[in-house]
């Protein structure tokens, strides 16, 4: 564990700079992830692929919420409606048990009670696009060079590791559904809850996660 998180540092530390300006750091960066993920082809199993080849090299291009201690020299940051969001290269979000300064939003099973089951990390202003027994499908999408728009799921574990897969041609589309009292959502305006089929068992499993902030 201890060493996982300190990779974890490490990755966050691939977006600091002390001494330059969020706009030149930025563009910087930007234009590094763009170099990256120019060549990657539309195909989406080929997509994918090459994804995770870049996600085990240097990382996704990803946004975490940012608390108020987080020097803005050495981050990049944006004011979003709900907060403040840091822009860094991620090989694995923060595990949802660990504490820190920096950290993602919540994706979580639970019964028709609202009693919580499981849960799992996923990037900032994520939806969810299916579970495969323990691994949650949250899309990703981005454009290469010639502005084509692609997009494969990331397959997240409830650790925070996750892997790049090509979105299923076809699957089942989950049903929404009011959201019964869910402690970890308390008072939020953006709770989720719809029914999925579990790719793997075919059973019926119940996600709540929040809506992009507005």
């Amino acid at each position: 564990m201890i060493t996982r998180f300190l990779q974890f540092l490490f990755l966050l530390s691939l977006g600091t700079t002390s001494s330059f300006a969020q706009s030149p750091r930025r563009d910087r960066q930007y234009n590094r992830w763009m170099a990256l993920v120019e060549g990657v082809p539309a195909s989406p199993a080929a997509a994918a692929t090459a994804l995770e080849r870049i996600r085990r090299r240097t990382g996704l291009w990803m946004d975490l919420w940012a608390d108020s201690t987080i020097d803005s020299t050495r981050y990049i940051l944006d004011d979003a409606p709900c907060g403040s969001v840091a822009t860094l290269f991620l090989q694995r979000l923060p595990s949802p048990s660990l504490s820190h300064h920096l950290t993602s939003e919540l994706a979580v099973e639970i019964d028709s009670l609202g009693r919580e089951l499981q849960r799992w990390p996923v990037p900032l202003d994520s939806w969810v696009d299916g579970v495969n027994g323990t691994t949650l499908l949250v899309p990703y999408d981005f454009d290469n060079r010639a502005h084509t728009k692609i997009t494969v799921d990331l397959a997240i574990e409830s650790s925070g590791s996750f892997t790049v897969v090509a979105q299923p041609a076809t699957h089942a589309q989950p049903a929404g559904v009011p959201c019964p009292p869910i402690q970890v959502f308390a008072g939020s305006a953006y709770a989720e809850c719809e029914w999925f089929t579990d790719r793997a068992s075919g059973r019926k499993r119940l996600i709540t996660f929040q809506r992009p902030c507005t």
